[in-house]
């Protein structure tokens, strides 16, 4: 699953992250991730799978994985401060309700809209929606949506989403 999150980090570099990837990127000591005295393939493996762990863990931007059911997956740290909620509170309860109100603050209709992101994300490759803080507070969030799919059927959403709430609000 990191291998896919990291190669969605890729594709989405121009939404703003591409400057912040490099920087983290590029502080993390080639070689030193891994003492693994295994073959030079393994080890560059393992080396890859540390790096992505490193980025997803570090970088200044929501990352969020959605299953089938529009259950949350996974939810990097970033996005769990931001949030206001650890990993064990927040992974398996829905988007909708917990991190995405059922409605906007001008009436948009989100139930359908997530779902739409859900069963169809490559319809919905962009997004600015709202989304609720643990506390209520709500915030604007653009939202970058890839659907991993086997056999035509989405298997998992990863969304990868920045703050723009101060920018929204300045509109």
């Amino acid at each position: 699953m990191r291998g896919k999150v990291l190669r969605l980090l890729v594709q989405v570099t121009y939404l703003g992250f591409a400057s912040a990837l490099a920087s983290v990127a590029a502080s993390v000591p080639t070689g030193a991730l891994t003492n693994d005295p295994s073959s030079p393939s393994e080890q560059q493996q393992q080396l890859e799978q540390d790096r992505c762990e490193f980025l997803m863990e570090n970088v200044s931007g929501i990352i969020l994985s959605l299953n089938p059911e529009g259950r949350i997956e996974f939810l990097n740290r970033y996005g769990q401060n931001f949030f206001g909620y650890s990993a064990e509170e927040i992974l398996g309860k829905p988007m909708l309700g917990t991190l995405t109100p059922p409605a906007g603050f001008n009436g948009r209709d989100l139930t359908s809209f997530l779902s739409g992101v859900v069963h169809h994300p490559n319809r919905y490759a962009f997004s600015v929606n709202e989304n609720i803080l643990r506390d209520g507070k709500r915030v604007w969030i653009f939202w970058a949506n890839k659907g991993i799919s086997n056999q035509g059927e989405v298997r998992e959403v990863l969304r990868i989403g920045l703050n723009i709430t101060q920018r929204k609000l300045r509109l």
